[in-house]
């Protein structure tokens, strides 16, 4: 799958690929049963989010954006309507996009978790885009 437990923390952080880079975000994390699922695994340790990105062009005077490969994005963002913009890419097919999540803090009466990320790759968006898409818990105040 793309989200998977992560035994080996070490190995991955000591990997060469790695960007040695740590963020903190707040997520929030719908009460569905996606939703609940990943806040099942996180319940058990760190996930290695494993998916590659692609980038899509969204209508004019809205730029572009990142998503999952394969993914249209008009799912992910209010602003897509045409099918044709988001068949659009941008550079690469695809990205390579390896993040470690792990989550520090849970508050159940928001469904909001203080995360941990560490991006093994260094994709533009990468961290928005595998929160919000693969985890299904966007980021809290993410309008993108």
């Amino acid at each position: 799958g793309w989200v998977q437990p992560l035994e080996d923390v070490e190995k991955w952080d000591a990997s060469p690929q790695s960007v040695d880079r740590t963020y903190w975000a707040l997520a929030h994390f719908p009460q569905d049963g996606r939703g609940s699922r990943m806040v099942s695994l996180l319940d058990q340790g760190p996930l290695l989010i494993n998916v590659p990105l692609e980038k899509i062009l969204l209508p004019e005077g809205y730029g572009e954006m990142m998503v999952l490969a394969g993914h249209s994005g008009s799912t992910q963002h209010p602003t897509l309507r045409s099918p044709q913009v988001t068949n659009s890419r941008v550079g690469r097919a695809t990205m390579h996009a390896l993040t470690v999540v792990r989550r520090m803090q849970w508050c159940s009466l928001l469904r909001i978790a203080w995360l941990e990320l560490k991006p093994l790759t260094g994709r533009k968006h990468q961290l928005r885009a595998h929160c919000a898409a693969a985890l299904g818990a966007p980021l809290v105040g993410d309008v993108k």
